[in-house]
């Protein structure tokens, strides 16, 4: 009896341990605040202080209220609305839709739809060219080369066309150089590809080691971040179009943004893990990682209940808005959140890399006294068996 009881004992030992290590930790948010069917990019109105966010599953831009975190409406577009880009110049929103080959154009005081173009194309990076009040998008190609159209945000009129190659991966407005940047990838290797707006005219091409996922600039130090699928955020300085640093950030970053308040650069990753059952069945982790614009090197990261697949920095609220498209939320984090200063995880096959140190703590207390009593059961089991022997 005691031998079976020790058996069940360590088993729940067991359990208890890999429940521990397998329990994914969660950051404390502000604010989860549901969205519309899908959620998948957004963009924050620094004039509004709201955030437009795209829901590719029913076709609706939600527009969210940062002083409420709340909707406070939600806008019919076209069908699978994706890419989005705000334009400070005349107070709109941009939307690509990608399955009507259409952009809608939505006025910010109104939180009304203005304008509806028809592209004959699927489009969908956008870029908004502050400095001659043109909208970028990308427009119809392959994975080896691709149009980009150049949209006159007044006239609402096509005013030119360029080629770059590749597929584009994301596109961002220098303002210091009036240059637009364009993160493209074919199938052999990635590239971000320099235009420069006086005359829509290549004027350099980076060649990157990774496969490029998202772009942003940072205006303050003259700089463009490049997250790259496996491990990587590319530094590219904008007087040299050169890679001035690498920068490891963990597995897989899905969307990257600007911090001017802090002067950080905000990503999220995602990685996947086995869920520690047969090995072969995996969950998604995410991490928020921050990386100091002076130093180039990432100053902590902080695990995620989601695996968000886009982040908005509003700096009305120095507040993260990370979209989640898997549960339909949109999750909102202070950019002074603590973080962790541990090296960031990396998969491992069985348990997952992020530990919950409350929850170790925690199940640490339960298992020390299963240990104990599994202990003292043994030796009394042994000790009464030695008593019947030599009886």
């Amino acid at each position: 009896m005691a031998r079976l009881l020790g058996c069940r004992l360590s088993a729940c030992v067991a359990v208890l341990i890999i429940v521990s290590l397998a329990t994914p930790v969660s950051a404390e948010v502000g604010a989860v605040i549901p969205a519309g069917n899908s959620p998948y990019r957004a963009v924050y109105d620094s004039s509004t202080n709201q955030i437009y966010v795209t829901n590719s599953g029913d076709s609706s831009v939600s527009v969210i209220s940062d002083s409420a975190n709340a909707i406070v409406a939600s806008l019919t577009v076209g069908r699978l609305p994706w890419n989005i880009v705000y334009d400070s110049g005349k107070g709109t929103i941009w939307v690509a839709n990608a399955g009507s080959n259409t952009l809608s154009v939505i006025d910010d005081k109104t939180n009304g739809v203005i304008k509806t173009l028809n592209t004959g194309s699927f489009l969908d990076p956008l870029a908004y060219d502050s400095g001659k009040g043109e909208i970028f998008l990308a427009g119809p190609g392959s994975i080896n080369q691709s149009s980009v159209l150049i949209i006159n945000d007044t006239s609402y009129s096509t005013i030119g066309t360029l080629n770059v190659n590749g597929g584009i991966a994301g596109c961002a407005y220098d303002s210091n150089k009036n240059e637009v940047f364009f993160a493209c990838r074919t199938t052999s290797n990635s590239s971000v590809v320099v235009v420069d707006d006086r005359n829509d005219s290549i004027v350099s091409s980076v060649s990157l080691a990774n496969y490029v996922q998202s772009i942003v600039y940072d205006p303050k130090r003259g700089e463009v971040f490049v997250a790259c699928t496996y491990d990587s955020v590319y530094v590219i300085s904008d007087s040299t179009n050169q890679v001035t640093a690498t920068i490891t950030v963990g597995n897989s970053p899905q969307d990257i943004t600007y911090d001017s308040s802090r002067g950080e650069i905000f990503l999220v990753n995602a990685i996947s893990i086995s869920d520690g059952t047969d090995g072969q069945d995996t969950i998604e982790q995410g991490y928020l990682v921050a990386i100091n614009e002076n130093t180039n090197s990432v100053i902590g990261w902080l695990p995620l209940a989601t695996t968000p697949s886009c982040i908005v920095y509003d700096s009305s609220k120095q507040e993260l808005f990370l979209v989640d498209s898997l549960n339909d939320t949109i999750s909102v984090i202070s950019d002074s959140v603590m973080l962790s200063t541990k090296p960031l995880p990396t998969p491992q096959p069985g348990l997952t890399t992020s530990f919950n140190a409350l929850g170790e703590i925690i199940a640490l207390l339960f298992i020390l006294p299963v240990i104990l009593t599994v202990i003292f059961l043994t030796i009394r089991s042994r000790k009464s068996t030695n008593r019947v022997t030599i009886a």
